[in-house]
């Protein structure tokens, strides 16, 4: 019986992903959110999608969805990376937070390491954090 404990331990030790608690941020990431604090959503996705392929019809359509969502909110006072998880050698998944004055506004961004450049995909997000961040974040034993 220790051993099949052990081993199950180990793979799952082996199995999941890397999730850490916010070490070096990607400076695009960074910049976006401190232009959310000082202008708004809609700096904060121009700085992130800037030089994106699709770039133009992209944005507009996820400035003008999160923006109608998120009109009654409030304004932004502060923003907060929670964590990243490494997903592959090129893809990095960033779990942020911004706050608004009513609410808090949850965020999963992928940052895609293509061959000949970096970018950000489109985003999910929700006002329910057990929407968007993981389970090992949320999910507490007792």
């Amino acid at each position: 019986m220790p051993y099949r404990t052990l081993l199950l331990l180990s793979l799952t030790l082996v199995l999941t992903p890397t999730l850490h608690p916010a070490p070096a941020i990607d400076p695009v990431l960074a910049k976006g959110l401190q232009a959310a604090t000082t202008n708004g959503l809609e700096a904060c996705f121009e700085i992130w999608y800037a030089g994106r392929p699709g770039h133009p019809e992209m944005y507009a359509e996820l400035n003008a969805k999160v923006s109608a969502e998120t009109k009654n909110l409030g304004e932004i006072f502060d923003t907060e990376v929670v964590a990243t998880q490494t997903l592959s050698k090129r893809v990095t998944r960033y779990y942020l937070v911004i706050y608004f004055t009513r609410r808090p506004l949850w965020i999963r961004i992928d940052r895609y390491a293509g061959r000949d450049r970096a970018y950000f995909l489109p985003f999910k997000y929700s006002l329910d954090s057990d929407a968007i961040l993981p389970g090992v974040i949320t999910d507490f034993v007792q």
